[in-house]
């Protein structure tokens, strides 16, 4: 029984599947999942950040396959990859009517579609709530082993959101982005503003304005900043320099810090 499976309420049989976070070297943001399936509906833990905030790991998810039901733009849908050998959750960004083949088949099969009342082709594009771009691959609905209809964090089951009302939750995720990346850039300006002048030490209480301890070390002695009993900074022998965390900057000025010297 696999990790996903411990976690997961209820008997099944187990269809496990490689996880990401287990591949050497994985970087690329797609979330992978490892599924069972109870009573005809999969469920899956979440592992990944491409669908953060909406799905954080470890989620259960609830997947209903969709059976005659149409695919809608908002859906969150689980789908396999062959490429990554592994199951990925994302959203739908579009559903349009995909384009004939070419060829002298076309019009017959376009035909027969039309006459027979059989649904027409449709191409599916997905992408992560957390991902700047869409996916490269085009799904077909066929490839969608269903849509992420509920999800369970600890006790709390919630449901997801899919058509219009999916749309609106994908577009707050990207509007909340671009709002703190414009507060972030405008905090790391005053920010970096402020360390290039003044710093505001003076302003602290006597026991917790920064104070310089040394260590005796292997090689040369270890030079600490503290701060009350916190260490905010140390001396890199390596670089030669200072390092001051953030946001203790703004009271320690490393400009005014003896500069040691590595023994060789």
């Amino acid at each position: 029984m696999t990790e996903g499976q411990q976690r997961t309420a209820g008997p099944g049989k187990g269809e496990p599947d490689a996880l990401a976070s287990n591949r050497p070297g994985w970087t690329a943001d797609f979330p992978s999942v490892e599924s069972i399936v109870v009573d005809g509906r999969r469920r899956v833990v979440y592992t990944g950040p491409s669908m953060n905030p909406t799905l954080r790991v470890p989620d259960i998810l609830w997947v209903e396959p969709y059976g005659k039901r149409p695919v809608r733009a908002g859906d969150v849908v689980c789908f396999a990859s062959p490429e990554l050998d592994t199951n990925i959750v994302h959203r739908v960004i579009s559903v349009r009517p995909s384009s004939p083949v070419p060829g002298p088949s076309s019009p017959v099969s376009g035909l027969r579609s039309s006459v027979l009342g059989l649904p027409s082709p449709v191409a599916i594009r997905t992408q992560g709530d957390n991902n700047p771009l869409a996916d490269t691959r085009v799904l077909a609905p066929a490839d969608l082993l269903g849509r992420v209809v509920a999800a369970q964090r600890g006790t709390r089951l919630r449901s997801i959101h899919g058509g219009h009302a999916g749309l609106m939750v994908a577009w707050s995720v990207k509007l909340g982005k671009a709002i703190w990346g414009v507060v972030a850039g405008v905090a790391s300006a005053v920010y970096q503003s402020l360390i290039q002048g003044s710093r505001f030490g003076f302003l602290l209480p006597g026991g917790l304005r920064p104070r310089l301890v040394s260590f005796k070390g292997r090689d040369a002695p270890i030079f600490r900043v503290l701060m009350g009993g916190r260490t905010v900074g140390h001396y890199d022998y390596r670089y030669h320099q200072w390092h001051i965390r953030r946001p203790f900057r703004l009271f320690v000025d490393e400009r005014t810090l003896p500069d040691p010297k590595s023994k060789d």
